[in-house]
């Protein structure tokens, strides 16, 4: 598994013009072997900051680093946990999916808990990726064990819900997600075919992009 991040190149790519007509251009990538073990499972950028937050499934660690890849800091947590998706709140506090425990839980930038968890299960047991579209206030989580995106309030409450098999071409493996602004469209990885998807929140697809082509990178996760 290559060991990398390549998300400041289509961020970047994100910033001039209208998303669903743009094209992706990958500008760089930088290795996280000497920081994160096992290769980051899910990634966030800290506007407020200007710094990279990721996390690692294989030991439940938190990671802050500068947006050249530079370690500042680490969380691990003291209790089993399987830390797969981080996204980024407008006040700056952090929400991390447990695929393990079926929660999110929450973080202050400075990677202090912030507050009790919020419990998924049943609705979803294995989350992977959160996101928050602001334009709704609603969160959007992918689970690779259902094989859906869920649309959900800050209490887990289930608002909506796509299976990303009624895709075509389908999602076999969904993991990161995020809501991109200037379309009011999500994002989402698919780590089984290495392909990146751009759909509504109404579960439209607007186009996927190949991005073991675009990047190299043959098992995406955030």
């Amino acid at each position: 598994m290559k060991r990398l991040i390549a998300i400041l190149a289509l961020a970047s790519a994100f910033t001039h013009g209208d998303f669903a007509l743009g094209q992706l251009t990958l500008l760089r990538t930088f290795s996280t072997e000497a920081i994160i073990p096992r290769g980051p499972d899910g990634i966030a950028y800290h506007p407020d900051e200007d710094e990279l937050y990721a996390v690692d499934s294989s030991n439940a660690t938190i990671y802050r680093l500068t947006t050249s890849g530079e370690f500042l800091d680490s969380w691990a947590s003291p209790t089993p946990a399987f830390y797969e998706g981080i996204t980024v709140l407008p006040d700056g506090d952090l929400i991390v999916a447990d695929g393990g425990l079926g929660q999110l839980a929450f973080f202050t930038p400075d990677l202090f808990k912030a507050g009790p968890p919020v419990d998924l299960n049943p609705t979803s047991p294995a989350p992977n990726g959160v996101a928050l579209a602001e334009e709704t206030d609603t969160l959007f989580v992918t689970d690779d064990n259902i094989l859906g995106i869920l649309e959900l309030d800050f209490d887990g409450t289930l608002l909506g819900q796509l299976s990303t098999t009624d895709i075509e071409p389908s999602f076999l493996e969904p993991e990161g997600i995020a809501w991109e602004p200037l379309s009011g469209n999500l994002l989402a990885v698919d780590d089984d075919q290495a392909r990146l998807y751009e759909i509504t929140t109404g579960g439209q697809l607007v186009r996927e992009v190949d991005l073991e082509a675009l990047t190299g990178f043959s098992d995406p996760e955030g």
